[in-house]
């Protein structure tokens, strides 16, 4: 008698696989979108490590200028796999380093949530850099693409994300 009105409500929601951990974002955040905008223009970002299909270690280099560059200029931004002059490692050589200011390295999971370790102590975790270069760089999501900017995938967003990858090619 008294369940019969939960019953009801529980019916219209979908439990199990399908369903999603975090809220869906029909509109990408300000946030995000600063993030993807500072892809083009922030620090080199470049794959070590894939431990798993959806698991990836992203290394940072960061550099300063002026500080002895002496017309040297850092490696192109954002390359997915290390392109801009040596190994997935990073660049070879020491003249790239006189104005390299350090590397950071980072753990993004792509799933049912989607993570980074610089977002550990985060009280409102948000989509950094590490994660949209892990989308759209690497696994070749569209930026337009509204998966880009979930904080949870469900199976079938999951299963998308992986067809773009596989449709760019495995040379990426």
């Amino acid at each position: 008698k008294g369940g019969g009105g939960r019953a009801g409500a529980g019916r219209g929601r979908r439990m199990g696989a399908a369903e999603r951990l975090a809220p869906y974002r029909a509109r990408a955040p300000a946030a995000v979108k600063g993030a993807l905008e500072a892809l083009g223009r922030g620090p080199r970002l470049f794959v070590v490590q894939r431990p798993g299909s959806t698991s990836f270690v992203v290394q940072e280099e960061e550099w300063e200028e002026g500080e002895g560059d002496e017309g040297a200029e850092p490696p192109a931004p954002a390359s997915p796999t290390g392109s801009g002059g040596g190994s997935p490692e990073g660049p070879a050589g020491p003249s790239v380093g006189a104005g390299r200011r350090g590397r950071k390295t980072f753990r993004v999971l792509i799933g049912s949530r989607v993570s980074c370790t610089c977002q550990r102590r985060a009280a409102e975790p948000e989509l950094c850099v590490h994660t949209l270069f892990v989308l759209t760089r690497v696994l070749r999501v569209p930026p337009s693409n509204p998966i880009i900017w979930q904080l949870s995938l469900i199976d079938r967003e999951l299963e998308e994300v992986m067809k773009c990858s596989l449709a760019a090619g495995k040379g990426g």
